[in-house]
C-alpha cells in the first residue's frame, strides 16, 4: 500500500548490496561537505555491517572475565596512582 506517507521498504536481498549503498551514502555526504554527519551517522553502520553482515552477534561478556579484570585492574592501578589492586575474587575487589 502506498497511499500517501505509506512507502514499501526497500528489501536488501544480501548484505553486499547493503554495504555498497552505504559507501555511497558515505561518498555522497563526503562530496557535499557533510564528512561529519558519514562519520557521525553513516561510519559506524558501515563497519558494523561489514563485520557482522546480517548476522546478529551475542555477546557474552562473562566469556571474556580474563581481558574485563585486566582492563579493570589497569583502571584501578591508574586512579590510585599506582597501588596494586586487590585480587579478582577478593571481597575488596567486588566492593570496588
Amino acid at each position: 500500500n502506498e497511499e500517501e506517507g505509506h512507502y514499501s521498504a526497500i528489501r536488501y536481498i544480501d548484505a553486499d548490496d547493503f554495504i555498497s549503498d552505504l559507501r555511497q551514502l558515505s561518498e555522497g555526504l563526503s562530496d557535499s561537505d557533510c564528512k561529519q554527519l558519514s562519520d557521525l551517522l553513516v561510519s559506524p553502520l558501515l563497519q558494523e555491517a561489514e563485520s557482522f553482515r546480517f548476522c546478529t552477534v551475542r555477546l557474552d561478556l562473562r566469556e571474556n572475565s580474563d581481558a574485563i579484570n585486566h582492563t579493570l585492574s589497569a583502571i584501578f592501578t591508574a586512579m590510585k596512582s599506582g597501588v596494586e589492586p586487590p585480587l579478582s575474587n577478593s571481597k575488596e575487589w567486588k566492593v570496588w
